[in-house]
């Protein structure tokens, strides 16, 4: 605990070869570089919910938002942040 065990970043591109970190008995992390595929890749807003390009690279953010959204439960936002939210039109 508290020694460093792999390098980290902030932006997407650190990891540069696969990478482990055995946590535990059956227990291993594993970090590789992301691949991003066109088919799966719409948009940059896209890229951006999968971590894989800056969110400072878009002129909007609440598009990169809203891809997100559309992947979780309504139920589960508001359980987890306490909140209700409105049901859409």
């Amino acid at each position: 605990v508290g020694a460093k065990k792999t390098s980290v970043a902030a932006m997407p591109g650190k990891t540069k070869h696969f990478q482990t970190l055995l946590i535990g008995e059956g227990l291993c992390v594993c970090d590789s570089p992301g691949l991003v595929f066109p088919q799966y890749a719409a948009s940059k807003e896209d890229l951006v919910a999968a971590g894989v390009m800056p969110i400072d690279q878009l002129t909007d953010g609440r598009a990169a938002v809203d891809v997100i959204a559309r992947k979780i439960p309504k139920k589960q936002i508001e359980e987890t942040y306490g909140i209700k939210l409105p049901t859409p039109a």
